[in-house]
């Protein structure tokens, strides 16, 4: 299997890539584009968006340990 990997600049919504000659016997080629680092406006990001980001990031606490009887507390005088 061949593999190319590379870093690009995104301008305007597009990429351009490179290919060596070894990629020119094939009819087809698979692209898999992933982001790297942080998007630059996130604070623009919609609520929808950031719910279908974050969905699910909230921690999961471990349960407490009993700490006994509760106390009722004597009425104020």
């Amino acid at each position: 299997m061949m593999a190319l990997r590379q870093i690009q600049p995104i301008q305007s919504h597009s990429l351009t890539i490179q290919l060596p000659p070894a990629f020119l016997g094939y009819p087809q080629a698979e692209i898999i584009v992933l982001p790297l680092g942080e998007a630059a406006n996130t604070s623009a990001m919609t609520t929808e968006l950031f719910i279908q980001r974050f969905a699910g990031a909230q921690l999961d606490f471990p349960e407490r340990e009993p700490v006994g009887q509760s106390q009722e507390r004597e009425d104020w005088e």
